[in-house]
């Protein structure tokens, strides 16, 4: 049971992901962003490995979750985690059942970004991180912190 009343998203299953290399974790308590420890999260892997490829796609991973049109809101904190790479950045975009409800750029050492979006009859949200082209090797750990739903 989270805040409020309300649930957290990492007690549900995902539904489907794409990380690299190694699954998509939940409830990590090794997350830290800015020095601040977080016990309730998810973490996954990005990175740019083939940053000479002009192919977008392999910059893009993401999380879902089936919410079964059962909640209402979605209060959540997105960062990335101390260890990623100086100088790596990205995007952070969300979608309710395909429709993009919210869009924030993150770079590593920045504050992270409290999000409050409505989810009324929303049967799957995605979580997706774009990082962005860089001309080296660089590695990110996006995180979605404290992830509530509420009905």
């Amino acid at each position: 049971m989270g805040p409020n009343g309300g649930i957290y998203l990492t007690d549900l299953p995902l539904s489907d992901y794409y990380s690299i290399e190694f699954d998509p974790v939940t409830n990590d308590n090794r997350v830290t962003i800015l020095g601040t420890p977080y016990q309730k999260n998810i973490m996954w892997r990005a990175y740019n490995k083939d940053y000479w490829s002009e192919d977008e796609g392999v910059r893009f991973t993401f999380v879902q979750f089936k919410l079964n049109g059962d909640y209402k809101r979605l209060k959540m904190t997105l960062g990335l985690d101390d260890d990623t790479a100086v100088g790596a950045s990205g995007i952070f975009r969300v979608y309710l059942d395909g429709e993009k409800k919210y869009e924030v750029s993150i770079a590593k050492g920045e504050k992270p970004k409290s999000v409050s979006l409505e989810v009324v009859g929303g049967n799957t949200l995605k979580i997706e991180f774009y990082i962005n082209r860089h001309y080296r090797y660089l590695e990110a750990f996006p995180v979605v912190v404290d992830p509530v739903l509420y009905k």
